[in-house]
């Protein structure tokens, strides 16, 4: 079961490509992105680098973050950026 801050793969499919699917942010690393260059459908890439800007970029939005290799780009995230999952 996941977390009051999170999302199951299962929950986020069936959202996807709906008026009430969060906004998709993939911030994995620049290497990781040139290993493996692909993004879930409707997701944009976001420098890790400029939490600032991605806080302001969505204000007031319900955000998924995706972070290719782990937990630590995502918690990071959460903590910046408050409502980030």
């Amino acid at each position: 079961m996941a977390a009051f801050n999170e999302i199951s793969p299962n929950t986020l499919m069936r959202l996807i490509g709906t008026p009430a699917c969060p906004v998709l942010i993939d911030v994995c690393m620049d290497s990781d992105f040139h290993d493996d260059p692909y993004l879930i459908p409707t997701a944009f890439r976001h420098p890790f680098s400029d939490l600032d800007g991605l806080a302001v970029r969505v204000q007031g939005q319900d955000v998924v973050v995706i972070c290719q290799q782990g937990k630590s780009c995502r918690m990071a995230c959460a903590r910046d950026c408050g409502r980030v999952a």
